[in-house]
């Protein structure tokens, strides 16, 4: 398995994991109280940009030829680990504002 092969794989895990607790925190948001709701759903918009963003960087991954990845690897761990460290941030901030009952 490639490098490239390797940090794609890293990241598909990342993005199945992210959008799963993104939709635990729907459900959970979607159940509380009103100011609650609409507090968590539009931070949950946001997080949900990025995730998108962090999406798109993986498509540009994949459809990078083999010679364009070597320009780019050196970036790719980096771009990883700030993905990771923000996502865990939002992801630690908006089970915050859910009630401790309504938590995943």
């Amino acid at each position: 398995m490639s490098e490239k092969d390797i940090y794609i794989e890293k990241l598909n895990q990342q993005l199945d994991y992210w959008s799963s607790e993104i939709k635990i925190l729907e459900l959970k948001a979607e159940n509380a109280s009103e100011a609650i709701r609409d507090q968590t759903l539009e931070k949950l918009e946001a997080l949900k940009q990025f995730f998108d963003a962090t999406e798109g960087t993986l498509d540009g991954w994949v459809e990078a030829s083999e010679e364009a990845w070597e320009s780019i690897e050196d970036r790719a761990e980096h771009q990883l680990e700030t993905a990771h460290a923000a996502m865990k941030t939002a992801l630690d901030h908006i089970r915050g504002l859910l009630p401790s009952g309504d938590r995943p």
